[in-house]
């Protein structure tokens, strides 16, 4: 149902016949696992015809109040702010004889539907704030005076501010004002206790389906055939509750996630004597992780990536559209990082071949077998936003202002981060990745396993046993794989040279687009 490394395949409790736990001192013909095995046996039609069905069922109404959901209450939310839960689980399963004695059948098929509530607080700017109307401060800090989240309020110098009022831009830098819809507006008044402003129960619906279907053949007496095909998949459109790597606690902009798995697999067992049985089996599974973009307005993400246009060409791109990245995001205002995972794209192949023969002399049960595997994994490397303009923020130190590396270029510091995102212009310290590179992985496997299980008395078992594994090195299917040799480098070649300490593939360059286009490190403009 796995790969030894994640889980592919979320077994049907219906499916499950039986189930084997292994923490410590599992035999040899166990591998590629320093924790518990976990092993598992899916059920099969017999002589008789039977089924099943169930439901399972939760619902928010029986459930009590979280301790920051219960804040919302009186607040006119939805479910008077309580987290929401659905939960509905059922399916049904169905098995007998296609051919009494002969030719046997199981299938069974489950739904899972849930709904569970997130509540997110933060604070946030306001609306006035966001667009570019610091006046009205509310309280202070150290003595000076301070807009909401705790930010400084800002004084904007003659000819950007607006005429009479110096804490009022006369116009907002069109990108700055985008970045800032990234998060929701207030929808409570600030919190004295706790300094927020906003805070929501957002649904999230995870949606769950699989099918099984198994058949096994009796060819002789002492020779059968078991196939089995299992399908599952999960869906989490945005909202997603920012329970996935990558993704944003804020509703706005967020990845609608799915993950289809599959899983063939035939088996012969061939009792050979009454002693000898061997088993050959090969089996294929699959699993992909596919994530668009989502939110409540999706169509900001393509407004970001035309107003803040990335720096190297469209053609080197992995992905069409995604957020910059702006770590630290709007300071006080929100908190967290601005960018987003979506689109992204994992797949993984696992194509397996084994043979296990079990052989029973006297006292002793020896096993041995061989075990081998062809894995491929097309992933990109990092979220979308990885390949678009990288900022480090918009605090007084990324806005480029009396600097003898860029004489002529003064940027407006303010002390407030929104206000510095929204001046007209303001320059900003940035990088950028060419692209985000769709790593092609392709590995082999190769082990050996051979044991004993030795009863030397009634009451004393001898578990002897040897395995020889040959895990080799993943390969990159392109050939464009690199790596950085420190005796390689050479300090006298130029910054822009990308495979400057690199050893790469003969006949191969990954490096070329790289050198064609090289970075630049600083952008007049959000």
């Amino acid at each position: 149902m796995g790969s030894n490394r994640t889980i592919l395949i979320y077994p049907s409790i219906e499916s499950i016949a039986e189930f084997k736990m292994l923490t410590n001192s599992y035999g040899p013909e166990y591998s590629q696992a320093s924790g518990a095995v976990v092993s598992i046996v899916t059920r099969s039609g017999t002589n008789s015809f039977h089924g099943s069905a169930f439901y399972d069922g939760r619902n928010d109404a029986l459930a009590a109040y979280s301790y920051f959901a219960k804040r919302n209450a009186g607040q006119g939310q939805p479910l008077n702010g309580k987290d929401k839960l659905r939960r509905n689980d059922w399916g049904y399963s169905v098995g007998g004889p296609i051919k009494r004695d002969k030719l046997f059948f199981f299938f069974n098929q489950e739904w899972n539907h849930e709904i569970r509530g997130f509540t997110q607080s933060a604070c946030l700017a306001t609306a006035a704030e966001r667009a570019g109307d610091f006046s009205q401060a509310i309280g202070t800090l150290n003595g000076n005076p301070v807009m909401s989240c705790n930010e400084p309020q800002p004084t904007f110098p003659a000819g950007i501010a607006s005429p009479g009022n110096s804490h009022i831009l006369a116009n907002v830098d069109p990108a700055g004002a985008l970045l800032s819809q990234y998060y929701p507006l207030p929808n409570k008044p600030l919190d004295p206790t706790g300094g927020n402003n906003w805070s929501q129960s957002l649904p999230t619906f995870l949606k769950y389906r699989q099918e099984n279907v198994r058949g096994d053949y009796n060819l002789t007496k002492r020779n059968t055939i078991m196939g089995r095909y299992t399908q599952d998949t999960w869906t989490n459109p945005s909202y997603n509750g920012n329970q996935y790597w990558g993704d944003s606690p804020f509703p706005v902009i967020n990845g609608n996630w799915a993950q289809p798995s599959k899983m063939a697999i035939g088996r012969c067992t061939s009792t050979i004597s009454d002693s000898l049985v061997n088993d050959a089996e090969f089996a294929y599974s699959n699993n992909r992780i596919n994530i668009t973009p989502g939110g409540t307005n999706p169509g900001l993400l393509n407004q970001l990536s035309a107003a803040i246009p990335s720096l190297y060409p469209q053609s080197l791109k992995t992905s069409a559209a995604g957020t910059p990245t702006v770590w630290g995001g709007l300071g006080n205002y929100g908190g967290n990082n601005i960018w987003s995972i979506a689109p992204w794209n994992n797949t993984l192949d696992i194509y397996t071949i084994r043979d296990d023969v079990s052989k029973i002399a006297g006292k002793h049960a020896f096993k041995i077998g061989a075990f081998l595997g062809y894995d491929g994994k097309n992933e990109d490397s990092g979220p979308a936003s990885s390949e678009r303009p990288s900022i480090g923020g918009f605090g007084d130190g990324s806005v480029v202002a009396k600097d003898k590396n860029y004489p002529g270029i003064n940027g407006v510091r303010t002390g407030n981060t929104l206000a510095n995102a929204l001046v007209p212009n303001n320059p900003f310290y940035l990088g950028e990745t060419s692209t985000n590179v769709r790593a092609q992985l392709r590995w082999r496997d190769y082990e050996f396993y051979a044991g004993d299980t030795w009863k030397i008395r009634s009451n004393v078992t001898l578990n002897l046993g040897a395995r020889y594994s040959l895990l080799r090195n993943p390969v990159a299917a392109n050939g464009l794989a690199t790596n950085f040799i420190p005796g390689l480098y050479d300090p006298n070649k130029p910054s822009s040279d990308a495979c400057n300490g690199l050893v790469h593939i003969p006949g191969k360059d990954p490096c070329d687009d790289a050198n064609k286009n090289s970075a630049l490190t600083l952008v007049l403009a959000e």
